[in-house]
């Protein structure tokens, strides 16, 4: 049996050897490494290449300098011996390593330890990342072009791409062998973020060098048409979106330089971009994102023209395109201007001496003008059955460009569609509000103007009996203001001529206002031909309502009011109020001194016709004592006291 001496001793000198292990394994490492680059023997450089594939691939990093200094020398002797050639499966394999250090990094199960030996993980993990990606690109071979881009396409690290797009720029010509192979590198060079590109850093010069070594329209356009082959992401659109923007202000600085094939194919690719892929029939502003946001306002700045053209070939499956028709149309109408002022030049000055392409040489001079016409027959066309199906937002959207830009046409199609079948309050309501406000337009014809008043104005309490409380109540919001502003006489015209459907429309308390205001604008002397809605509504019985409309009557005289009141405001006395008593007591105290005999007796019945008849008892005693508190003649007075006798038994006089 062993001492406990004995056995202490031995595991202390196992524990020694191991770590003499540990450090002569280190050691011959190194000495490994500067005996690999020292070799000059092809056979036994090929032995050491194989041992570096395998220490580049070390699942446990615990030599991080070891592994900086041996890629190098990995390359440089690879090279040496045109390892390409002679063992191209060790080429592969090398080239492997490279790229998966470059795009992953390495590992280690010991980060502290790294940090004990003068290595920062993360400073030193970009450090090693950065030098796979330079040794590789010094790796002589065909197919480094293309491990470059899938590192380019992987890497977020500004100092791995710096160093990346170095080497792709040593070896620029291989990435000209083809379009493809070209547009290839300008979609991996599209995977540099473009946060990373401050001006005048190291990033951002290499990459503008390689722009102007790869980028053109052309290949722009071919990356554009294979955007989902290429499986770009919103950081890659928008970067290719970044360097289309300055291929237009290169082309309009230099419009030499610019081929007309292609800049009409990327309008094209650009609006496929902005429009929907799909059909869009449901008249709501799509969701845009940035980079239809941006590709849009790409095209509507640069080439307006082939925005315009491109709008009207999508119109018939889209609601957007169809709007953009007239919501671009004065913007497009004063750049058609610039256009033929450039007299025959390719490029054009627009608002603020801003340049753009212009479309009568990208396309033809008359490109435009015909698009229009054809834009606007399309529009009209669509109105009955596309547009006014669609949303209020999107009908009043199209009619408000309709207005400012063809304001006659549009009367002259309002004049018919106020008379088509009803369809919905809201329609009506947008209907007659443009048809009001075309109404005084100086560009609309004298017919259309009388016209469009005659039709409008037939159409509340009658067409608009069909409306809900609320539908009255948001038509008469809109429309009336407009009504009372331009049309007031039309109004009231309409309004007397259907009063007797003024108790059958629903919300009708919404139009006592407008009602008043309009008659308000008319002379005094020409207000009474127009009181037969007002007794109408007193007939109501709206205590509220009465109350407005006594007031507005308060500056008429009583010749004017009292046929009124008899056949309408109170020819019903059983449902009177004791309110609509109170207002024409005010209303005959405000004019007593011009109550003649006549009058007063005429009252007087009227009063007399309250007590008797008005099924509330309150308003019968209102009607008794405001009759006898504003009549003086003593027969009147005894008609009113009888009456109330006959009612209220106790009552004597």
């Amino acid at each position: 049996m062993q001492k406990p001496y004995q056995i202490t001793f031995t595991i202390m000198l196992a524990l020694a050897l191991t770590g003499c292990a540990t450090i002569m394994g280190f050691i011959f490492e190194d000495k490994k490494v500067e005996m690999f680059a020292a070799e000059t023997d092809p056979i036994k450089i090929q032995e050491y290449l194989e041992w570096s594939v395998n220490r580049l691939n070390e699942e446990d990093e615990d030599s991080p300098d070891l592994l900086a200094r041996l890629m190098p020398i990995a390359v440089t002797q690879a090279n040496n011996i045109d390892l390409f050639d002679v063992e191209p499966s060790l080429y592969s394999a090398l080239t492997d390593s490279l790229v998966n250090i470059a795009k992953e990094g390495v590992q280690t199960t010991d980060q502290e330890e790294w940090v004990e030996d003068g290595f920062p993980y993360d400073v030193t993990i970009d450090y090693l990342r950065a030098s796979a990606a330079y040794n590789l690109g010094k790796l002589d071979g065909d197919t480094i072009a293309s491990q470059l881009l899938v590192i380019l396409r992987k890497v977020d690290s500004p100092g791995v791409q710096t160093v990346v797009i170095k080497s792709m720029l040593d070896r620029v010509e291989s990435y000209r062998i083809s379009p493809e192979i070209q547009a290839q590198a300008v979609t991996a060079l599209s995977s540099v973020d473009v946060a990373n590109l401050a001006e005048d850093t190291p990033l951002s010069q290499l990459v503008y060098l390689l722009e102007n070594e790869l980028v053109t329209l052309a290949i722009i356009n071919r990356v554009l048409a294979k955007k989902d082959i290429y499986q770009l992401s919103i950081r890659n659109l928008n970067y290719i979106l970044d360097v289309n923007e300055g291929l237009f202000i290169h082309h309009l600085d230099n419009p030499g330089s610019i081929n007309k094939s292609e800049l009409i194919k990327n309008s094209r690719l650009l609006s496929s971009l902005v429009l929907p892929r799909q059909a869009q029939y449901d008249g709501v502003l799509p969701k845009f994102t940035s980079i239809q946001l941006r590709a849009q306002r790409l095209l509507l700045q640069y080439v307006p023209g082939l925005y315009y053209y491109s709008m009207f070939e999508n119109a018939p499956i889209s609601d957007y395109s169809l709007g953009q028709l007239m919501a671009s149309l004065e913007f497009l109408n004063r750049h058609d201007d610039y256009a033929t002022k450039a007299k025959g030049k390719l490029v054009a000055k627009g608002d603020g001496e801003h340049l753009f392409f212009n479309h009568h040489q990208v396309m033809n001079e008359k490109i435009y003008a015909t698009t229009k016409l054809r834009a606007k027959e399309l529009v009209f066309n669509s109105l009955q059955k596309r547009v006014e199906t669609r949303p209020y937002a999107y009908i009043d959207f199209i009619y408000s460009f309709l207005y400012l830009n063809y304001p006659d046409e549009f009367a002259a199609y309002l004049i018919k569609a106020v008379d088509v079948k009803y369809k919905k309050a809201s329609l009506d309501q947008l209907q007659h509000y443009y048809g009001l406000r075309l109404s005084t337009d100086n560009e609309v014809a004298a017919n259309h103007k009388a016209q469009i008043v005659d039709k409008i104005s037939s159409k509340p309490l009658l067409r608009s009996l069909a409306y809900s409380d609320s539908e009255f109540k948001r038509y008469s919001d809109k429309v009336m203001p407009v009504f009372v502003a331009n049309q007031p006489l039309a109004l009231i015209k309409g309004l007397t001529k259907r009063n007797q459907n003024v108790k059958k429309q629903a919300g009708i308390s919404h139009l006592v206002n407008y009602y008043i205001s309009a008659l308000e604008t008319q002379p005094l002397d020409k207000r009474k031909s127009y009181l037969a809605p007002a007794g109408q509504i007193i007939a109501l019985r709206k205590e509220s309502d009465s109350k407005k409309i006594f007031g507005s009557l308060m500056a008429l005289p009583i010749t004017d009011t009292s046929n009124m009141f008899e056949q309408y405001a109170f020819s019903n006395s059983r449902t009177t109020i004791s309110s609509d008593y109170l207002f024409l007591g005010n209303y005959l105290t405000r004019h007593k001194t011009s109550l003649t005999a006549n009058y007063a007796s005429r009252y007087a019945r009227l009063f007399s016709s309250g007590v008797s008849q008005a099924k509330n008892e309150d308003a019968s005693l209102y009607a008794g004592q405001q009759g006898i508190a504003n009549l003086d003649a003593e027969a009147d007075l005894q008609q009113i006291k009888a009456a109330l006798t006959r009612r209220f038994k106790k009552i004597s006089f």
